[in-house]
């Protein structure tokens, strides 16, 4: 643990049949790098993108170990931090991930099988 509260944010790894989910909370680039040096299998064909998309997040190294084909943003529209940073955009479109956005879709709601995935949102009227 460090003075950076975010680097403890619980992070978890949910698996289902074939579908595996990162949970990322607001970790940053310290925690994804511990994460990274404990050698577990991150592999997750969904992520959800760590500390709102912040630059002092996904960084590259970690992303290849996740190998995500999709990328979910928790963020509001208009936030005061002017999440996601568009480093951290460009390096999930340079690994061609769908990315889904709460800022542009409102909630987002994923269901599974555990073979395949289905997304859903409402969108949100401004």
């Amino acid at each position: 643990m460090d003075d950076d509260k975010n680097d403890d944010s619980l992070v978890l790894k949910l698996s289902y049949g074939l579908v595996d989910i990162l949970f990322t909370g607001d970790i940053e680039a310290t925690a994804e790098g511990r994460i990274l040096t404990s050698q577990q299998d991150l592999r997750s064909e969904i992520i959800k993108v760590p500390h709102h998309g912040s630059r002092t997040s996904s960084t590259a190294e970690f992303l290849d170990a996740v190998q995500p084909r999709y990328a979910i943003y928790s963020l509001g529209k208009g936030n005061r931090y002017q999440f996601p940073h568009a480093d951290v955009v460009s390096r999930y479109q340079d690994r061609n991930c769908v990315e889904l956005r709460t800022d542009q879709l409102g909630a987002i709601i994923l269901k599974t099988d555990g073979k395949r995935c289905w997304f859903r949102y409402a969108v949100l009227a401004y």
